[in-house]
């Protein structure tokens, strides 16, 4: 808006030519894989604007004023952060499930997905959390596997699987839920069981005994070994044992803890070979595996801030999480 007198497509995008005198331009760019059949024209953005705004002010299916903060601006900002959690909440395939990404990768990541669900809970909105974790169902497939952004195979999907059902059950403190769905506990144990298992048909391997490559992600692409996968399971291993522990299944708890010793003794055999210093003497694990490039100390190190966060297996003490942070 004004409309444009012509069009032509050029070799780096539109060249339009604009009435004489146009001073300012709306233009908008719709693009995606589902688009309505006929836009005649562009909306009036100002209206569409006070119509969201208008919606999100009257909208009441997510909690408000949970958590207080004496701070009017503090608060704002709060509220804005909870809205946003709902805002990014769509409905796929029947299922309300949080997407966060841009458009061009708009979907569900449940890596993401913890914490928004973990954020809901500590709004007190434990129904919503309870449809998006069973959201993550379906997604399980019979060899107990977890698989979302398929075919892209991420070895963390199946440990955020497990760590997302023990920490909603505990969270909501439903041992009766957890132990309805404890099939779906076992059948994931039992898969990265199986994968962790597949890497010691080869000694030679630099990823022995930890686990097969995968997606990675946070500025490393392709498909590689790496430690984020490994950080996971030992995440998830100890919350499973701690499930086991809390419902009574003992024999699934002495499995687990010798799974978990096993893969730490395996860990630690491989970062002392892996680890590094930075130009300044920092010490720090690639989170590629063997990693041979030489690339930044810091690519795709939010894994590691997580696995001091959410496991107890790297000690503040250990070298590498001062020099890493």
């Amino acid at each position: 808006n004004p409309r444009a007198l012509s069009g032509r497509k050029t070799d780096t995008g539109w060249e339009l030519e604009l009435p004489v005198g146009a001073s300012t331009v709306q233009l908008t760019a719709i693009s995606g894989y589902r688009l309505p059949k006929n836009i005649a024209t562009v909306p009036d953005l100002q209206k569409e604007r006070m119509r969201a705004r208008t919606f999100w002010a009257n909208e009441r299916r997510y909690p408000r004023n949970r958590i207080q903060v004496p701070d009017q601006q503090l608060q704002l900002l709060l509220d804005a952060g909870m809205r946003t959690l709902y805002q990014c909440r769509e409905v796929v395939d029947g299922v309300a499930q949080f997407q966060p990404g841009s458009t061009v990768y708009r979907g569900l990541w449940i890596q993401d997905a913890l914490y928004d669900i973990d954020g809901i809970l500590m709004e007190g909105d434990t129904a919503s959390a309870r449809k998006a974790t069973e959201g993550l169902f379906h997604f399980q497939d019979n060899t107990g596997k977890v698989k979302v952004i398929w075919p892209v195979d991420i070895q963390r999907d199946t440990p955020n699987f497990i760590w997302a059902l023990v920490r909603y059950a505990r969270l909501a403190n439903s041992r009766e839920w957890l132990q309805n769905h404890w099939p779906k506990i076992v059948a994931a144990m039992r898969f990265i069981q199986e994968r962790r298992k597949s890497t010691l048909a080869d000694p030679r391997a630099a990823y022995y005994g930890l686990m097969p490559p995968g997606f990675v992600d946070g500025g490393i692409s392709g498909i590689n070994a790496d430690y984020s996968s490994v950080y996971w399971v030992l995440i998830c291993t100890e919350r499973a044992v701690e499930a086991a522990e809390w419902l009574g299944k003992t024999r699934e708890a002495q499995e687990w803890k010798t799974f978990y010793q096993e893969l730490l003794s395996s860990y630690r055999s491989a970062a002392a070979r892996d680890v590094r210093k930075d130009l300044y003497g920092n010490q720090y694990l690639p989170v590629k595996v063997a990693d041979t490039t030489h690339d930044v100390p810091q690519r795709a190190q939010w894994v590691l801030c997580e696995a001091i966060n959410l496991g107890s297996f790297l000690s503040p003490s250990d070298p590498i999480v001062p020099g890493t942070l």
